[in-house]
């Protein structure tokens, strides 16, 4: 089935093999409605999986944790006699070490299965709930695992990070040329472990383009571990999320963003609660200067404030700047800070993704939106996704923000969900700029309470003539919308009044919220619609809402008279039209069998009438 659009922009997908016959894992999709989603905590892996959508197409994974091993029918030792054979199906292993203590494992024989096999891909390691000293078997393990020549992703998870498994990550480090992603996350690591990993980075300018660095125990030396990167050319993707990121790291992140031989494009370091305005700063002087990064996450780093974010956003204004997205989750703090931003996109074409979410309860007034959306008035901002949900925008400004949409061609997916101070009247005044809007295809204007019908019906109207929106949120936890609302936007869909009017009805939009419609019975003729509109071209949506609603579940001797007034020249053509496909055919019998009579006596007439003229 066809995903509906307002879902497509973000798509995480996880292995998961549930089948005890085949090796084969099925892929699990994960889907985000907004933009905003993409840099939720709920997907672990957005940035790895917006980089190399290769890493979703994995043919097997198997598991060693007790409850996989328990679904499947089988033990650690069947498992790991497909790696000892090299099947290469097996690309994926995931160890859960507390339950590998349980498995009895020849570890020496089992090593040597893991450091020669030359199909396995990715490899993770949990150890949650392990207690106690890793003994010579974890050591033997991770040998094996140093060993290998064909591991391109490591994820260790919830794991105290030890000399053996340090060992084994310089190692691959250094000798293993296929090696390009590595992930750490709610681990421990001393600050002696973390001095060796950061030589073997510095020392080889390997093939590592990702790291994931985040939620792990505070060390103090993490920014050597940063500094490690400095000159690297391989490296694309940094994950330091919630690393309690000081002066210092943020002092080494400077000095790899001003390196002309790094090539950094993805840095996310959400939740960094100890950035301030002199760290943001050392951000902002760097970014001034890069030319690579594409995309900076800094959600809910809350203690910047306008001195710091002028710095980064000043850096937006630089001609240099090669920024595409930026995520402001639950950021910004004041009206001074948004307008800095505001100014600085007047200046700046380079600016796909914003994410100004979630600033409506920190110090953001309905006032600084208002100064915010007059500088992209006076903009010709290239922004394609915007999300601005969850704020104070009040009645004045949304209305000018449509005068800023009025002008713009680049916007194409906006999210205004969660704005309850806007009234009713306010998005009744704002939906009319769709009326000549070409450009976006996604809206979402949900979870508003103000929402009412009258609001409804003023945006089905604009939305009448639009041919590129596609999917409207509208509906979320809505709870005033009546029959007047759901019976505007059936009309959107599907105006029944002619056939002439069916045919002029909106066939692009496929997709409009439905959570307060629990009964789709209520309004078959809306959700009949989308479907069609979801899955026919707008030509063949228009064909079938024609037939349907004006020759196969009607009475058809209204819609004859068409037809009896043809010329006939139009004639054979329209009856073409009408009987193009098996459902047609239904229609066009439908059709003849009221009008053989006519068409033998007034067309025959008219017929030899024209003939005698020619004559």
């Amino acid at each position: 089935r066809k995903l509906d659009p307002h879902y497509l922009l973000f798509i995480g997908a996880v292995a998961n093999c549930e089948s005890k016959s085949s090796s084969m894992a099925r892929l699990r999709l994960r889907l985000f409605p907004t933009a905003s989603a993409a840099w939720s905590d709920k997907d672990e892996d957005h940035n790895f999986s917006c980089q190399s959508l290769g890493w979703v197409r994995i043919p097997a994974l198997l598991s060693l944790s007790r409850r996989e091993n328990e679904k499947q029918g089988r033990g650690g030792t069947d498992i790991l006699a497909q790696i000892k054979a090299n099947d290469p199906s097996v690309e994926y292993l995931s160890v859960d070490w507390t339950t590998c203590q349980m498995l009895e494992w020849k570890y020496e024989e089992h090593k040597n299965a893991i450091g020669k096999n030359t199909h396995l891909k990715r490899f993770r390691l949990e150890m949650r709930g392990h207690r106690g000293v890793l003994g010579k078997n974890f050591e033997e393990f991770c040998k094996g695992l140093a060993a290998n020549q064909s591991l391109e992703h490591i994820r260790i998870s919830c794991a105290p990070i030890n000399a053996a498994i340090v060992a084994a990550l310089t190692t691959l480090i250094d000798k293993n040329n296929n090696f390009r992603s590595l992930e750490i996350e709610y681990c421990s690591i001393s600050d002696g472990n973390i001095q060796p990993l950061a030589s073997a980075l510095a020392c080889n300018k390997s093939s590592l383009t990702r790291l994931v660095y985040r939620n792990n125990a505070f060390a103090k030396s993490q920014g050597i571990l940063i500094s490690a990167f400095k000159g690297h050319p391989n490296l694309l993707i940094l994950n330091l999320k919630n690393q309690r990121l000081g002066r210092n790291s943020c002092k080494a992140l400077g000095k790899l963003l001003k390196n002309p031989k790094s090539n950094l494009r993805h840095l996310d370091i959400q939740r960094n609660r100890n950035i301030d305005d002199k760290c943001a700063t050392c951000l902002g002087d760097a970014l001034v200067s890069n030319t690579t990064l594409k995309s900076l996450n800094m959600n809910d780093c809350e203690f910047i404030r306008t001195v710091g974010y002028q710095s980064i956003f000043g850096a937006l204004k630089s001609p240099n700047s090669s920024l595409e997205m930026l995520s402001l989750w639950r950021a910004m703090k004041d009206d001074d800070a948004l307008y800095s931003l505001g100014n600085a996109l007047t200046n700046n074409n380079a600016l796909k993704s914003l994410n100004l979410s979630c600033n409506g309860n920190d110090g953001l007034t309905a006032g600084g939106w208002v100064a915010f959306f007059i500088c992209l008035q006076h903009s010709s901002f290239n922004l394609e996704t915007l999300d601005l949900s969850s704020n104070t925008i009040d009645d004045e400004g949304i209305h000018v923000f449509s005068y800023a949409l009025a002008t713009n061609d680049t916007l194409r997916i906006l999210d205004l969900s969660g704005n309850n101070s806007i009234s009713s009247m306010g998005w009744q005044r704002f939906s009319t700029f769709l009326r000549n809007n070409s450009v976006l295809e996604t809206l979402d204007v949900g979870r508003n309470e103000t929402i009412d019908d009258a609001a409804v019906v003023a945006f089905a109207g604009a939305l009448a003539q639009n041919i590129t929106l596609k999917a409207l949120g509208i509906l979320q936890f809505n709870e005033r919308l009546a029959n007047r609302g759901w019976m505007a936007l059936s009309r959107l869909l599907n105006n029944k009044s002619s056939i002439e009017s069916t045919y002029c009805a909106n066939h692009t939009i496929t997709f409009i919220d439905d959570y307060k419609c629990k009964d789709r019975n209520q309004y078959p003729d809306l959700f009949s619609a989308l479907e069609w509109n979801q899955n026919l071209s707008e030509e063949a949506a228009a064909r079938k809402k024609i037939l349907c609603h004006h020759f196969l579940n009607t009475d058809t001797e209204t819609n004859i008279q068409i037809f009896i007034d043809m010329e006939l020249q139009v004639l054979p053509h329209a009856i073409a039209w009408l009987g193009g496909d098996q459902l047609g055919l239904t229609a066009l019998h439908k059709v003849l069998k009221k009008i053989p009579s006519v068409l033998c006596s007034e067309h025959k007439a008219k017929a030899a009438g024209s003939k005698r003229k020619r004559g």
